[in-house]
Formats: structure tokens, C-alpha cells, sequence
């Protein structure tokens, strides 16, 4: 029987009251507060004393709710002593309760959490009041997350600690941390829309990137980021694509807050529901304008003349094709004008390459005056132009334009505080009448224009089965270069190549010369080609690169074991799959090393490559020997290749070089190929360099070696090695 006088609503055993034991049973509360209001009422019955046999019913009934609850339970001391434990609480240390029972809950809490857990019982059992406090056990192999919540029961001095596992929730929200200090520090501009388009949430580079702060967009539809620069097809592709396959990229033109065009590289995905519907859409978006121009710049360069702004050999070369083609069809007639600047080497001699470039770039533009808008003219290197003239009925219209431009090209050319004079002379050719193909029409032209400057100059001249004036030369220089090794009128001459940083001689570069007994020092651009045309530069490379490889071999013994020559190969004798055998058994007969040549190759080799240049370049680069890619910018300057064949060195051209200091597009365009170049594991080479001054902005561009005038014009190897030994450290050992 229950005692009438005892406090209502104790329990026996020490138990909490009912109002001391309020549990909550969400996520982070205990509950069992109406079976235990249930029981208390029961007990607290004034109407129905229940007997002895009841109340022992109800404590045992109140028992297994204290043992079977889904929550942890432990009766504690205010000195976290256990004094008892539910199966869930043992179940959650992995033990049984005896082993529980008597020790401190704080021993099994991680020290770092333990002072929090102190506090907590401090409050709850000096200031009576329920207490929550989240540690981690440390008694698990694997960190074990609670939230326990202390209530007290001041009658027993005792309290009640009830633990939930909240693991999974903390995983979760490290997970969630993680997530938004990603989207957060995304460089990568982020919107999330939902299926209507409305934006719901931007990212800090959003703002960023369009100026727009993220509650000036929130809530608005998306498309008004969008640009008038593309037009609406664009855009209704675009969501075509995007529903059909739930995501699309792309580039887009877009415009930033203050009114700024830029282009984006925009990717889109959708998120579906359960249901397989469309929720929301996730774009994210990088400004790509720097890259666009940078590619505009270097696709310029591969196409058109950097002084001038005129197609180049290549595009040139391109429209020519395309003109013949279209002429054939129409069966009607195309006319090929090659013209040159008479006395042009006499302005450059005098006055200097300003005053050189300055006349080119007048001449183009009174060229350009005198053309029809449906005219090709072209700038195919030096003083050399050429103008195609396509979907022609006769050729009066050639007589007319001939005319114009001698007469325009006569005329002073007003260069700062002088006059230059000079003329033209014209050689014109015409398809189908003169040539059937580009390039015998080329060779027309150009046979037509020599004709022109031997006539007098200032003067132009057709193309006529006759003339055969310009081949009498090829064919004297074809029948002496069968001689030149037999009777030694080759020689070699080497300039340096100076490591930019440091100023040391670190390589040289090879190069060929012919000095005839009558016809007096011929030099390499006209018997090069001749010599290729006839095979005659298989017998004459092999003689150039076994007289270098024995050169290197002399320098390294004597000066820099490291030290490199580097040998122009023209693309012919990449045309035959066993050249290399001859170079590499060479250099293993002489026991000379293959990093200690360097093979200078053409953009345009890259470009026409059969499967024995493929062959033999990587046979090449498999025997040590290293492969430079010289006159980078005045070819094609694909960026395939780079990626598809293995190049140790990229050499600017000195065109470019020339003009770095005094024209931005030449500086920007040094800086986007040595930065391209290093991006790719290749050093670079800067050609042409004259002053002081190119050299300091290349090497503050971080270019790696130049060679020129600045340091050294080519010398034969006596001069070479004055050079070094005048100097008392000249050589760079860096291999």
C-alpha cells in the first residue's frame, strides 16, 4: 500500500518524480512523458489505493519503460558516477551494464569535450535546471556523436542523463560545411533556378563575375542575363538540347551589370524529383573572354601579317586554292599579281627597319586602294606581296589595277623627317591560261615579276611560255651543288644562343653556308630550295650534321660538357624513314651523347607530317636528341601539334621579336606564346634580338635563351671559340 503521507509522485528505489522526468522523444528530446504522467497518476490515485500487488505492477511496468526505451538512460551522480543503465545505454558503449555501472560517464566522453560536458552537470545539478550538451565518445574505433540532455532530481541527488546517437546528423552537417564552403569559394560563377527559371541562390563569384549582388537577382528570372549579342534561335536550341538531354555547355556572350560584353563558358544541368520531373537547374558559368582573345591573337598571327594586318603566306595560300576552284567551275579566269618594292633593301640599309616597316605598312595601305573589295591581297613576307584576282571574264580589269598601283607606288612615301622613293615591279600570271594548279601559278607569277626588275622596274610583266630566264639560274645553282662537298665550299657557321637569365653562351645554332669560287657567296634561301627540289639535301645534310656532330663533340671535350648545337633540318629529309638511322648511328660511332643536338624544325613539317616524319621524330626524341620548332608565328602555328609531337624548344620569330618594344600586339603576342609554350613543358627561344632592351622584356616575359646581333652574329668555329675565350665564364653548365 502506498503511504498516504509520503510526497505524491515518488517512486521507490530513488526513481524520479514524474515531473522531474519529462523526456522528449524527437530528434533531440527525450520523451516517455505520457506513459510516465500515466503511471504517476496511477500511483498517485488518492480514490484507488491499489494494493501492494498493484503497485509493484506499475514499478515493474515503469522498469521496462526505463530499460526498453528507444533512448539511452543513465542515472547519474552529480559527478556523472553511473548508477544505472538501460539496454540501450549498454548497447551503446558495446558492453553490458555491470561494466558500466560505478564508473564516470566523463571517462568515456573525448577530452576535448569533457569540460563541456562538466559545465553542463554543474548547471543541471547546481542550478536544477535541464541541460543539453552534444560531445563525442571516445570509446568507439570510429567518433561517436551524442546529444545529451541532463534533467535533475534534487530528492535523490541523483539525475537522469538520457543520450541520443546524433552521428549521422553531424556527418551531415560536416557534409553541408563542406558543400557550402565549396560553392562558396567556386571560382566558377553558380545559379540555381528552379524549373521556372526563377533564380533562387547565387554564389559570391556570381556577383563577381556580372556586378550583381545576389538579392538584386533572387527571385527574378534568369533570362535577363541574358545577351542581345545572340540571337533567339540560339537560345531556343539551347533549351531544346537542355530538355531533351537535361544538360548543355557551351559559349555564351553575356553582358555584367555596368553594361560589360564578355564571354562565358556556360555549363547547365537539371535536377529531377522523385517523380522524374524537372526541380531545378544548376548553371555554372567562367568568364573566358582573356582566353577568347588570346586564341583571337595567336588564329591573327596564323593568318595575317602582324605589321601590316594583310592575309599571310597561309591564308594566302588558302583563298588561292579556294579561287582556283571556284574559277575552274565558272569556267572563268583568276589573276595572279606578285609584286615586290623595288630599292626597299635601300630604305632598310639607310634609314633602318622603322623606317622599312613604316613603308610597308603605307604601302599596304595604297595596295589595298587600289584593289576591288572582292580581291585578295596579301603580304607573303619582306617587301613581297601578292594580290589574287578571281571571277574575272577578261583581263581588263587586271590592266587597270596594274596601273593604279605602280602609279600609286611611285609616289614619295613620307617617312617622319624623310622621303623614301621607290617603285614596283608587277609579274602577273593567269589560271587556266599560264598554269593549272597554285602552285605552278605562283612560280609564274613570280617569273613574271623577276622578268619585271630586270626589264628596268616600275614596271609590270605577263607571264609567258618563253620565259625561262628565272629557271636558267635554278638549274646553274642545281648543277654547281652536286660539287660543293667535293670541292669543300661548304662551311659552317655557328651563332650563339645565350641563356637570358644568366648571360651565358648555353647552345649555338648551326648554320650553313656556300661561297662559290665565280659566283661569289650564294646564300641558304635560294640554294636550300634548289638543293631540296633535286635531292641534293640528303648528301648535304648528312655532311652538315656529321661536320656539327664533331664540332659539339671538339666543344664539349674543351669547353662544357653540356653543351648543345643546334642543326636546321629541312622537311625533305624527313620524307625518307630511314634518315635517322645514318644521324644516330653517327653520333654512337663518335661516342657524342644525342642530348647534345638540337633539331631544328619547321611549323610547316608539324602540318604536312607523313608517318615517317612522325616515325622518325620519335625516334629522335627516344635517342636523346631534342627537337626545336623554329620561326614559331610565321606558319601555321596550330596548336595540334604541339600536343601531338614532342617539342623541347619553340623559337619566336624575329619578326615578332623586332617590334616587342615599340608595338603591343608584338609584345602580347611574345608573351601569349612564351606563356603557352611554358604551360606545355616547352623552353623557348627568342630569335632577332638587337637591343638591350627586347631582351629585357622578354626575359621579364620569361623567355628562357635568345640569340642575335645583340650578342653575336654567326661565326665561323675559330671566331666561335675567340668568343668563348675572351670571356672568363662564358658558358652556361646547366644541361
Amino acid at each position: 500500500m502506498l503511504n498516504k503521507n509520503k510526497p505524491r509522485g515518488k517512486l521507490k528505489h530513488g526513481l524520479l518524480t514524474n515531473t522531474d522526468t519529462k523526456l522528449m522523444s524527437d530528434k533531440h528530446t527525450l520523451v516517455a512523458e505520457p506513459l510516465i504522467q500515466k503511471l504517476d497518476s496511477e500511483l498517485q490515485n488518492n480514490d484507488l489505493i491499489a494494493p501492494h500487488s498493484i503497485q509493484q505492477e506499475a514499478i515493474h511496468r515503469y522498469s521496462n519503460l526505463f530499460e526498453f526505451a528507444p533512448v539511452a538512460y543513465f542515472v547519474i551522480k552529480p559527478d556523472s558516477e553511473i548508477v544505472t543503465v538501460n539496454n540501450p545505454g549498454a548497447s551503446l558503449f558495446a558492453t553490458d551494464k555491470a561494466a558500466l555501472i560505478g564508473r564516470k560517464l566523463t571517462e568515456y566522453i573525448c577530452p576535448s569535450n569533457q569540460q563541456a560536458f562538466i559545465e553542463a552537470l554543474d548547471l543541471t545539478f547546481h542550478n536544477n535546471q535541464s541541460t543539453r550538451v552534444e560531445v563525442k565518445l571516445s570509446h568507439h574505433s570510429t567518433p561517436l556523436w551524442v546529444n545529451i540532455e541532463l534533467k535533475p532530481d534534487t530528492n535523490e541527488g541523483q539525475g537522469l542523463a538520457g543520450l541520443i546517437d546524433v552521428s549521422s546528423l553531424k556527418e551531415h552537417e560536416v557534409e553541408m560545411a563542406l558543400i557550402s564552403a565549396v560553392y562558396n569559394s567556386l571560382t566558377e560563377a553558380v545559379i540555381v533556378e528552379d524549373k521556372n527559371n526563377i533564380i533562387i541562390n547565387v554564389n559570391p563569384s556570381f556577383t563577381k563575375l556580372t556586378g550583381y549582388q545576389a538579392d538584386e537577382v533572387i527571385g527574378q528570372s534568369s533570362l535577363f542575363l541574358r545577351s542581345n549579342e545572340e540571337a533567339p534561335l540560339f537560345y531556343e536550341k539551347m533549351f531544346e538540347i537542355l530538355n531533351k538531354t537535361g544538360k548543355w555547355e557551351g559559349e555564351v556572350s553575356s553582358t555584367q551589370k555596368n553594361g560589360t560584353s564578355y564571354i562565358k563558358w556556360l555549363s547547365i544541368s537539371s535536377i529531377y524529383d522523385q517523380n522524374n520531373d524537372i526541380s531545378h537547374r544548376v548553371s555554372i558559368f567562367s568568364d573566358i573572354s582573356e582566353k577568347k582573345n588570346a586564341e583571337a591573337l595567336i588564329l591573327k598571327q596564323a593568318n595575317f601579317d602582324l605589321l601590316t594586318g594583310l592575309p599571310n603566306r597561309r591564308l594566302f595560300n588558302d583563298r588561292l586554292s579556294q579561287g582556283i576552284n571556284k574559277t575552274a567551275r565558272n569556267h572563268t579566269k583568276l589573276a595572279l599579281l606578285s609584286l615586290d618594292i623595288d630599292k626597299f633593301k635601300e630604305v632598310n640599309d639607310s634609314l633602318g627597319h622603322c623606317y622599312g616597316d613604316k613603308l610597308l605598312m603605307e604601302a599596304a595601305i595604297r595596295l589595298t586602294e587600289c584593289i576591288r573589295d572582292s580581291d585578295t591581297l596579301a603580304r607573303l613576307g619582306g617587301d613581297e606581296f601578292s594580290v589574287i584576282m578571281s571571277s574575272l571574264a577578261d583581263i581588263s580589269n587586271v590592266r587597270q589595277v596594274i596601273s593604279r598601283v605602280l602609279e600609286t607606288m611611285a609616289e614619295p612615301f613620307p617617312l617622319n623627317e624623310s622621303i623614301a622613293y621607290v617603285t614596283a615591279s608587277i609579274g602577273i600570271a593567269i589560271f587556266p591560261d599560264d598554269a593549272t594548279t597554285a602552285e605552278e601559278l605562283i612560280n609564274a607569277a613570280d617569273n613574271a615579276m623577276y622578268t619585271a626588275k630586270r626589264e628596268g622596274r616600275n614596271c609590270s610583266h605577263f607571264f609567258t611560255p618563253e620565259m625561262q630566264s628565272e629557271n636558267s639560274r635554278k638549274i646553274l645553282l642545281g648543277n654547281e651543288l652536286r660539287h660543293v662537298i667535293a670541292k669543300e665550299q661548304l662551311m659552317m657557321v655557328y651563332q650563339p644562343i645565350v641563356n637570358l637569365a644568366s648571360g651565358k653562351v648555353h647552345k649555338a645554332e648551326a648554320l650553313v653556308r656556300w661561297h662559290h669560287d665565280e659566283l661569289g657567296d650564294i646564300p641558304p634561301i635560294e640554294f636550300i630550295h634548289i638543293a631540296e627540289d633535286n635531292g641534293l639535301i640528303f648528301p648535304i645534310g648528312e655532311w652538315i650534321f656529321q661536320h656539327v656532330a664533331k664540332q659539339t663533340l671538339a666543344w664539349r671535350e674543351q669547353y662544357c660538357k653540356n653543351f648543345k648545337i643546334s642543326i636546321n633540318k629541312s622537311p625533305a629529309q624527313f620524307q625518307k624513314n630511314n634518315q635517322h638511322c645514318s644521324w644516330l648511328n653517327y653520333l654512337e660511332n663518335i661516342g657524342l651523347a644525342g642530348d647534345a643536338i638540337i633539331v631544328e624544325i619547321t611549323e610547316n613539317l608539324l602540318m604536312d607530317s607523313s608517318k615517317f616524319t612522325d616515325q622518325l621524330l620519335s625516334t629522335l626524341n627516344s635517342s636523346g636528341l631534342q627537337i626545336a620548332l623554329d620561326d614559331f608565328g610565321t606558319g601555321y602555328s596550330s596548336l595540334a601539334y604541339l600536343k601531338k609531337f614532342h617539342v623541347d624548344y619553340l623559337k619566336i620569330d624575329q619578326s615578332f621579336v623586332k617590334d616587342c618594344t615599340n608595338d603591343y600586339e608584338s609584345e602580347a603576342l611574345c608573351q601569349a606564346i612564351i606563356a603557352m609554350a611554358h604551360k606545355l613543358g616547352i623552353m623557348v627561344v627568342a630569335e632577332g634580338i638587337e637591343t638591350q632592351a627586347q631582351a629585357d622584356l622578354l626575359l621579364a616575359a620569361g623567355c628562357d635563351y635568345g640569340q642575335g646581333f645583340l650578342y653575336s652574329k654567326a661565326l665561323p668555329a675559330a671566331q666561335f671559340q675567340h668568343l668563348i675565350d675572351k670571356d672568363d665564364t662564358p658558358l652556361d653548365n646547366i644541361a
